[in-house]
């Protein structure tokens, strides 16, 4: 009859450490998921004030893209190109963002205020005409989340 009890104690401390391993491991992916997301938002904020840095300390870039903004047509060449390529590094930034809230690494109000940047950003004439013809460089389903987010509404358009 002791033997049966040992064994009945064993079963149940058994199945207690299995519990509390389990409740350890939900607490470690926890952890690393608050941390995959803290770390999503650190790169994208990073990212985003070396982009603004690089504008701001560079004149002939913050001429090109002030005038690029406001004036497509004006910027010719290099500088064409120049302007179509920093709108294009931009986007692929909001892309990124939007991407790491399909994955669940932004809060809604992150995610939020990403988009509304991004609508933003997109009523610069130049900015939306190179969002139009540099298609290919956006994943097809970013593209139909920010004309459906930007541009459903036709006072947008």
């Amino acid at each position: 009859m002791k033997l049966k009890n040992y064994a009945l104690m064993a079963e149940i401390v058994g199945g207690v450490g299995i519990v509390l391993s389990l409740v350890f491991v939900g607490f470690q992916i926890k952890g690393n998921s608050d941390l995959l997301s803290a770390q999503a938002v650190f790169d994208l904020r990073e990212s985003n004030s070396l982009m603004s840095r690089d504008l701001v300390t560079n004149p002939e870039l913050s001429e090109i893209v002030y005038r690029g903004d406001i004036d497509y047509e004006s910027l010719a060449g290099v500088e064409r190109w120049r302007y179509d390529f920093w709108v294009v590094e931009v986007l692929t930034h909001r892309m990124t963002a939007w991407k790491y809230g399909q994955e669940g690494l932004l809060d809604p109000e992150e995610i939020e205020t990403w988009q509304k940047s991004t609508c933003l950003y997109l009523t610069d004439p130049g900015v939306r005409k190179v969002w139009e013809q540099e298609e290919t460089w956006f994943r097809a389903d970013f593209r139909a989340y920010v004309e459906r987010s930007c541009f459903g509404d036709e006072e947008l358009r």
